[in-house]
């Protein structure tokens, strides 16, 4: 609402042909739109007068005509406008509700293999002296099953030695990763006797 004082009116003389946007614009009350500065100067058309000797203008936009202008010589008392913001508060109140009522909630289950990835990621998180970020790749607890695969290997192993002879250089590429990744602790060398499961 917007509190300005009352004034009287009557003494001023309008043009016939005028349409007031607001005929009791005098009269003190609440706000019907405001208006952002850029659609006030879309709004304006060709048209403006003024009246009572030049202390009110009269605006013609595309809605009638407004007012604007000063009005201190209509009143005794002190003018003042204040805009309170109760129904500004609602308004945000309401749109807050649309958006918290529309809202995505995720979802709130979590498995048990997510809070151990978590737990991992926590554990083992580390930042090298780049600033990156390093974890450790997770291993699933359970033994997975890939079946017989030993002669397919060796067989493949054949074909590659094979390809060795005619490739030195492939070769001496191959044995240098397959010896990185046994530095790294990324596999280990395992005896045909040895128990358990191997890959």
């Amino acid at each position: 609402m917007i509190s300005v004082n009352s004034f009287d009116i009557s003494h001023i003389v309008f043009p016939s042909n005028v349409y007031l946007v607001d005929p009791t614009f005098n009269i003190s009350n609440s706000i019907d739109a405001l208006l952002s500065a850029d659609i006030f100067i879309d709004i304006l058309k060709d048209g403006k007068y003024k009246l009572d000797n030049g202390n009110l203008i009269l605006q013609n936009t595309e809605f009638g005509c407004i007012i604007s202008g000063n009005t201190s010589r209509f009143s005794s008392g002190s003018l003042h406008c204040g805009l309170i913001t109760r129904y500004f508060e609602t308004l945000n109140d309401t749109l807050k509700s649309f958006w918290e009522i529309d809202e995505i909630v995720p979802t709130r289950f979590v498995s048990d293999e997510l809070k151990k990835c978590d737990e991992h990621f926590l554990k083992t998180m580390t930042r090298d002296t780049n600033g990156r970020f390093c974890v450790k790749i997770p291993m699933k607890d359970n033994d997975i099953e890939l079946g017989q695969s030993q002669s397919t290997a060796i067989r493949r192993l054949k074909l590659l030695e094979r390809r060795f002879v005619r490739e030195p250089h492939t070769k001496d590429k191959y044995v240098e990763f397959l010896q990185e990744y046994e530095d790294l602790d990324h596999m280990q060398r395992v005896k045909e006797e040895e128990p358990g499961l191997h890959y």
